[in-house]
């Protein structure tokens, strides 16, 4: 598999570099920015995966995503994009560039390969993994049922916070009561993905004599759901204005 990364932190490319070893069969491109990125699609270069960080000089990892996402020849391929801040307006700025992943840093070794796998498998649309089903059985109007889930996203920002605070201070019988609760609610809203990293997270913090849980699986799943949030907005709008025939607004 060919990966395209595009950084323009020298020490941040090594890092991810030693990490990708694990997987003998990835050639890993190396781009200093997102001018020399853009450089080698246009010279033929055919990745299978991108790797851009959001924020680097002369082209931003967002720019160079709505380049490629406006070329019929790269409208599938797959991006993860790369960053130290968790931003909601970030998440929302991209939302409509069908991003497969997020990748906060700095890097765990582990949870860069596994969302660099299922990278390949998803797209953050996956994140919602039904929410036709999910709309029908709560009788909620698609409306309302993104009013709901938005709302539930501020909510859940705030409890992955307290479950964090509940785990450093070493109360995990709380924290893991509370992750099971929100494993809960997005099941039932269809964020069924979430659901399961909340349950495992909140399994490991039952488990005595180990260490807290790595919890930036939900964190990056909740960018993912975000943006997930947006793009269906984004979906059902266009649908409602195509059975109105272009009179909604």
């Amino acid at each position: 598999m060919k990966i395209l990364h595009a950084d323009d932190d020298a020490t941040s490319r090594i890092a991810l570099r030693h990490i990708l070893k694990a997987e003998p069969t990835w050639q890993i491109t190396e781009a200093q920015d997102g001018q020399v990125a853009w450089e080698l699609l246009k010279g033929g270069f055919q990745p299978d995966l991108c790797l851009f960080d959001i924020k680097m000089p002369r082209l931003s990892g967002h720019q160079l995503v709505q380049r490629i996402r406006s070329d019929s020849r790269w409208r599938n391929l797959h991006v993860v994009m790369i960053s130290s801040i968790r931003s909601r307006e970030m998440i929302l700025s991209l939302a409509a560039l069908q991003i497969s992943a997020y990748l906060l840093k700095p890097y765990v070794a582990a949870k860069v390969l596994d969302t660099l796998r299922r990278a390949l498998r998803f797209n953050v649309t996956d994140s919602l993994t039904n929410p036709e089903s999910a709309i029908q059985r709560l009788c909620l109007t698609p409306a309302r049922y993104l009013e709901v889930l938005t709302k539930h996203l501020i909510v859940l920002d705030s409890r992955l916070a307290e479950v964090r605070e509940a785990a450093q201070h070493h109360d995990r019988m709380k924290a893991a009561e509370q992750l099971d609760d929100m494993a809960v609610d997005c099941i039932r809203l269809g964020a069924e993905r979430f659901g399961a990293f909340a349950i495992d997270a909140g399994k490991a913090l039952r488990t005595p004599n180990t260490d807290p849980p790595d919890l930036h699986p939900l964190e990056e799943e909740l960018m993912n759901l975000q943006a997930a949030c947006e793009r269906l907005k984004e979906s059902f709008s266009r649908e409602r204005r195509a059975v109105l025939g272009g009179s909604y607004r």
